[in-house]
């Protein structure tokens, strides 16, 4: 009995064996099915646990969705994406916490909205030329990211939030083809120190600069924009960023010459091979106040034309006609004001009323009373004539 127990016992300890070493290939297995697999019509998806590496192949676009690499957010550390690639979709990498470096392809278009948002250790990014739209918040909480490129191409808009929270950022470049920034884009960027502006921008909103307490230069080519943009429209946000200068390159200052190049408030640096001279930025009133005489057009445009150097701004569209005095002048009637570099500003006191208007309230008025004092006179001839008829009647009968 007991070499039986014996061999039973040897048995069953056999048994066990096998069934762990037939569920462990069953669990490996199942976990190599995992770890790769197809995403839309032409994509395939593969995790590399030994070298912590995602990598995507085929071409086309990317569909939205629950990305089955998802499981995988907390150990990946490189993303390879294929050439071919269209675009990379809304959230596909979104809180992978632990990425260090992705490549974006040459081929992708669009970067939609939170794709790499919290991804807490990406260290830099370059977005290549053919990227024509991106959504909001792209590297939103990207604490750990330094570098960001965008190359020049189709973008021309920078929208809300790209690189809010991106704490670590210190170097920034931006494509002179970029025309728009929007609200918060560079938010609370803490590291920043100065950034150059894109050339063609047309517009940039108050607040993308919000937070960022370190920023202490502005570098910026563009005819006026940054101008109109720090001073005249937010001074006071201006103010809280604490900005020592902004620079203008010389050659853009070539426009101008009555803007000073030298003095004790203006410094000159050379970036990248260019020469810019940089001003205060609350100093303006006194550094670059300049003469400008306003004309509006035929056809209604309007351009400024400074009285002391002969720059003459690019005809707009706005309508200054309420400012000031004008003075007709073959084509052209002149509005007297004064310009600071393209921003204007009304060198009259503001009225309450415009002249034109007083006129025609004056007008109205007189126009009014006399109105009223013909009806009175009407009223009394009348009240008048009734009366003598009145009389005529009593006479007669007296008469009689």
């Amino acid at each position: 009995m007991y070499a039986i127990s014996k061999t039973a016992k040897h048995i069953v300890v056999c048994v066990a064996m096998l069934l762990s070493i037939f569920t462990f290939c069953a669990v490996n297995a199942d976990a190599a099915e995992e770890t790769s697999g197809t995403w839309g019509e032409n994509l395939t998806w593969s995790f590399n646990p030994q070298t912590a590496t995602l990598t995507i192949e085929g071409t086309g676009e990317m569909n939205s969705g629950a990305y089955p690499w998802s499981d995988y957010a907390k150990e990946v550390k490189h993303i390879i994406l294929p050439e071919g690639l269209l675009n990379i979709s809304s959230s596909a990498f979104r809180n992978f916490l632990v990425l260090e470096d992705i490549n974006i392809p040459a081929t992708v278009t669009l970067i939609d909205s939170y794709s790499f948002q919290n991804c807490r250790e990406l260290k830099s990014i370059v977005i290549p030329g053919k990227v024509d739209e991106m959504g909001y918040s792209v590297f939103e909480n990207c604490v750990s990211l330094e570098s960001a490129t965008i190359e020049a191409g189709d973008l021309w808009t920078l929208p809300h939030a790209t690189f809010r929270e991106c704490r670590k950022l210190v170097n920034v470049s931006l494509p002179d083809t970029l025309s728009f920034i929007e609200n918060g884009a560079f938010e609370n960027c803490l590291s920043l120190e100065s950034i150059r502006l894109p050339k063609d921008h047309q517009n940039l909103a108050s607040n993308f600069l919000i937070g960022c307490e370190s920023l202490k230069r502005i570098y910026d080519d563009c005819d006026y924009c940054v101008l109109r943009f720090s001073v005249y429209d937010d001074r006071e946000f201006i103010t809280s960023l604490n900005l020592e200068y902004i620079f203008f390159s010389a050659d853009y200052l070539k426009n101008y010459p009555c803007i000073p190049t030298e003095g004790d408030k203006i410094v000159s640096e050379v970036v990248n091979g260019v020469l810019y001279y940089g001003y205060p930025p609350l100093e303006w009133d006194s550094v670059v106040l300049h003469t400008f005489e306003k004309y509006v057009r035929e056809d209604q445009t309007h351009q400024a034309i400074c009285s002391v150097c002969g720059y003459e701004s690019k005809p707009t569209a706005h309508d200054y006609s309420h400012n000031s005095e004008t003075i007709e002048r073959e084509d052209y009637t002149l509005i007297n004001r004064y310009c600071v570099c393209g921003a204007f500003t009304q060198t009259t006191e503001k009225r309450l009323f415009d002249d034109d208007l007083i006129t025609a309230l004056i007008i109205i008025v007189c126009g009014s009373l006399l109105f009223e004092a013909v009806n009175a006179i009407l009223v009394v001839i009348i009240i008048r004539a009734v009366i003598k008829n009145k009389r005529k009647k009593a006479n007669e009968k007296t008469s009689e």
